[in-house]
């Protein structure tokens, strides 16, 4: 009976619970564990996701230094820093990369009525282990339990199973190309309406006050920034154009981007690029973004072609290749 009762709980955590997990982000999972090595780490929210296209990048790389460079998409939508050190800290055990891309609308203040949510979204498919008890702790205020067995959480899922919930049982290729294309490789062109406000007319540059980030983020963004150093990853703070969401503008955006150059960068293993300082050089405009909030694939081309003019003019391709 013990032998019994022992093979069904295998079958069970082994098998039956990781197919009735949410998929939100198992396939970047999967993937980020099967490549060999990753050069370049894009972390951040739905910014970076829709903003920054790691395809892009790579053919841009390797056009210009005949170099292979692998470019790995991580961003979860809605992320907030609180979640996202606990997620940098898993990912960099299975790889380090020379450099990390970290989206600044991910220190914008947590929305505590997706809490649970953004948790799950962001290290619900991670493994049980220390770093995921920590986030738990941290992250989640109640319903610990359906954390450790996610079981409890989505036990009713057996009505919506889908053909993708059935393909972690399989090894094709096809199902793990998350991470190395995103929302922004597929540009999207639709376009925002524009509301006659000449919002991408404001001139920025006279903009210094400075916003400082919530306890919780300034501990988490620290805490993330020793793990890096710890581990000799260099980070460059970007900042993807828009108009508002959640609450923040993008000028309060610039004023949390005053606050991180001000404290945290270096201009060495520490640097920001901010393009929301940047929309008369960029040509940004409502026809750039899909919604207030995102660009569309239009903005996503100058965002991308943005960063990769200023890693082109400052690392060199031995740093990011190393």
């Amino acid at each position: 009976m013990i032998v019994f009762l022992l093979l069904n709980l295998v079958i069970f955590f082994v098998l039956l619970q990781p197919l009735f997990l949410w998929k939100y982000s198992y396939g970047k999972w999967k993937n980020y564990n099967e490549q060999e090595k990753i050069d370049i780490l894009i972390l951040g929210n739905s910014h970076a996701n829709r903003g920054i296209g790691p395809n892009r990048m790579v053919e841009d790389f390797r056009k210009t230094y005949e170099e292979d460079i692998l470019v790995f998409s991580y961003p979860v939508d809605g992320t907030h820093i609180e979640q996202l050190y606990f997620l940098a800290y898993e990912l960099l055990k299975i790889h380090t990369p020379n450099l990390i891309v970290l989206e600044t609308h991910t220190l914008s203040p947590m929305d505590e009525g997706r809490r649970e949510t953004l948790a799950w979204r962001t290290f619900g498919i991670l493994p049980l282990n220390k770093n995921k008890i920590e986030a738990i702790k941290y992250c989640v205020f109640d319903n610990h339990w359906s954390y450790y067995i996610p079981f409890i959480k989505y036990h009713t899922r057996w009505k919506e199973l889908s053909k993708e919930d059935f393909a972690i049982f399989s090894n094709t290729k096809d199902w793990f190309q998350e991470g190395l294309t995103t929302v922004a490789d597929s540009y999207p062109d639709k376009i925002c309406s524009d509301p006659g406000d000449n919002w991408f007319t404001q001139d920025t540059s006279g903009i210094n006050e400075l916003r400082e980030l919530t306890p919780s983020g300034k501990e988490c963004l620290e805490n993330l920034l020793v793990l890096l150093e710890e581990k000799e990853v260099s980070v460059i703070f970007v900042s993807v154009p828009y108009k508002e969401q959640t609450g923040l503008s993008s000028i309060e955006q610039i004023k949390i981007n005053n606050y991180l150059k001000k404290y945290y960068v270096n201009n060495n293993t520490v640097q920001i690029l901010d393009m929301n300082r940047m929309w008369k050089e960029l040509g940004f405009s409502y026809g750039d973004l899909y919604d207030e909030g995102h660009v569309n694939g239009y903005g996503a081309e100058k965002a991308t072609n943005c960063l990769l003019q200023y890693l082109k003019t400052n690392y060199d391709i031995d740093f990011i290749k190393k």
